[in-house]
């Protein structure tokens, strides 16, 4: 790939590994490219970047409260901690959604590096683990790493959206109670679960995601909306446009082939 003629979402395809443990913020973020803007995690691309008001310094690297560690359900707390506390700024790269994210659902796998393109074809085995399985595996896995970002401060570039595969903090790995209501289905074409059964697995969750602007940087910000008690399993609702994506065809073709979300994001955290 010649990187002179390459999309921003290529390039970004380019730096992912999907490998466990991508998301933590041990591993590192991919360099800063050009035109781009990283704060607090989040990396902005040129696009939004050139239209980011900065009213004063903010770190780069991940913001994260030091009471969280990873948890085999997603993120847990070591220690007590009061509501209304503010847990993490949710990192990701930022794309604006009906251009640049459109094309990296659609297509960023073409760009991964031959480490993750076959990682995702080891994930789209059970689909038979073609090109053709990868394209229906990569949309599915976008869409479960990607969240609404607030799009006020840029209204000239339409939805924007966040996207954590490769880009990732440690908040990335907070799990959605919904997951649970996605289990393998028996009819692809059948119909989604009840308003019940979605009712019942959204009950109380303990976090909240929360948009601020920080000295004129806009971040998407994990939480707590209860006090959390040490080893309590953090849960938050990734909001009603995120489980739409999990009732797109590729992922009711996926969970007929017994390819659940929880499990395949459980995966890759």
């Amino acid at each position: 790939m010649d990187p002179g003629r390459s999309s921003a979402w290529e390039l970004q395809a380019s730096s992912i590994t999907l490998l466990h443990g991508c998301v933590a913020p041990t591993v590192g973020l991919p360099p800063l490219r050009p035109g781009e803007l990283r704060r607090c995690g989040t990396t902005f691309h040129p696009a939004v970047a050139k239209r980011a008001p900065t009213g004063g310094p903010l770190p780069e690297g991940p913001v994260a409260h030091p009471g969280l560690q990873p948890h085999p359900e997603g993120l847990c707390s070591v220690q007590r901690l009061p509501a209304g506390e503010a847990l993490a700024v949710v990192g990701g790269y930022v794309l604006p959604g009906l251009t640049h994210g459109s094309a990296f659902v659609a297509r960023g796998h073409e760009a991964l590096s031959p480490a993750a393109r076959g990682q995702l074809r080891r994930m789209a085995a059970p689909l038979g683990g073609d090109e053709a399985a990868e394209a229906l595996v990569w949309p599915a896995l976008t869409r479960l790493w990607r969240l609404p970002f607030p799009s006020e401060l840029f209204p000239d570039l339409g939805a924007l959206e966040l996207h954590m595969l490769g880009y990732g903090s440690l908040a990335a790995l907070i799990a959605d109670p919904g997951l649970r209501s996605q289990p393998p289905i028996a009819d692809p074409a059948g119909p989604a679960a009840s308003d019940g059964e979605m009712e019942i697995s959204m009950l109380d969750p303990n976090c909240a995601l929360v948009s601020v602007t920080v000295r004129g940087c806009p971040l998407l910000v994990l939480v707590a909306l209860r006090a959390l008690e040490p080893g309590e399993v953090l849960t938050c609702d990734h909001g009603a446009a995120w489980r739409e994506g999990l009732e797109t065809p590729e992922w009711r073709l996926l969970r007929f082939n017994g390819i659940v979300p929880e499990e395949l994001k459980r995966s890759l955290g």
